[in-house]
């Protein structure tokens, strides 16, 4: 499994969905971080598809975002409040996929959840 570090960029607050020119789906997930919390905590993908995350900071602390997909693992660089950035990853397998805040125990007190791809 590879894992990729991303460092800071720019989010934008929608979620769209579509095929992409060679019929594979493409989806945007919004994600806010706060304390101790994930929004949305469960997100559902109607099927395999390429997933860009638009990830930001609205708590007070510093937050950051490891998703584990079925071939490579995404960890974003910490984000100061405020702070959001955006990523890809390929989703493209049926399952259940954890993802979580690495700092710190906020995995322990609840910044955890799972992404499930139907």
């Amino acid at each position: 499994m590879t894992v990729r570090s991303l460092t800071i960029g720019v989010a934008l607050l929608s979620l769209a969905v579509g095929p992409t020119a060679c019929g594979e789906s493409e989806e945007t997930l919004n994600v806010r971080l706060s304390e101790y919390q994930i929004k949305p905590r469960n997100p559902q993908l109607g099927g395999p598809a390429e997933v860009r995350f638009r990830v930001r900071n609205v708590g007070s602390a510093p937050h950051a975002l490891t998703v584990v997909g079925p071939k490579e693992e995404v960890e974003t660089e910490p984000l100061a409040p405020g702070a959001s950035t955006e990523f890809s990853l390929d989703l493209d397998e049926p399952g259940r996929y954890r993802w979580f805040c690495p700092l710190g125990d906020h995995r322990g007190r609840g910044m955890r959840g799972r992404i499930t791809v139907d």
